[in-house]
């Protein structure tokens, strides 16, 4: 069998394959950056929820110690510090550092600092600044902070 070639064919010149493959890096770095940027997000998000939920918690130990020690003196009053639990007691600890220092195994081994400290003492209650700070793991320079105030009636 003999192939005949005819004039009439013509296959893609070197400037199409070159422009083909210009376009497609440039879809291809398009979706790399919405990528990165969504993965960047997420990693904010999951730290964001992971030192609310340790600020809260430290806002539900403040108050059942609070409930539990009405006759006692108000914690942090002179010096900031978090609070601990051991077992079903409920302790606040002044730290010499104004910050309790918590590391997070389940996400990804972050560190948060935890903080309570007197922000007011008025007539309607004391106001307590309860606050989370963390270096972001993403970037790994950027620090990001949580502050809830709470008052204790």
């Amino acid at each position: 069998m003999v192939l005949k070639l005819s004039l009439k064919q013509r296959g893609d010149t070197i400037v199409e394959v070159l422009f083909a493959v210009v376009v497609i890096g440039i879809v291809l770095t398009g979706a790399y950056a919405v990528v990165t940027h969504s993965v960047q997000a997420e990693q904010d998000a999951q730290e964001h929820s992971y030192a609310l939920g340790l600020v809260q918690s430290q806002i539900e130990q403040l108050r059942a110690y609070v409930l539990d020690n009405s006759s006692a003196p108000l914690p942090f009053n002179n010096q900031p510090g978090c609070m601990f639990t051991s077992g079903s007691t409920v302790t606040p600890e002044n730290t010499t550092s104004p910050d309790c220092t918590i590391s997070a195994s389940s996400n990804s081994g972050a560190k948060y600092s935890l903080n309570i400290a007197l922000s007011t003492n008025g007539s309607d209650g004391p106001i307590y600044q309860v606050s989370a700070r963390w270096t972001s793991l993403f970037s790994g320079t950027t620090t990001d902070q949580i502050k809830i105030p709470y008052r204790v009636n």
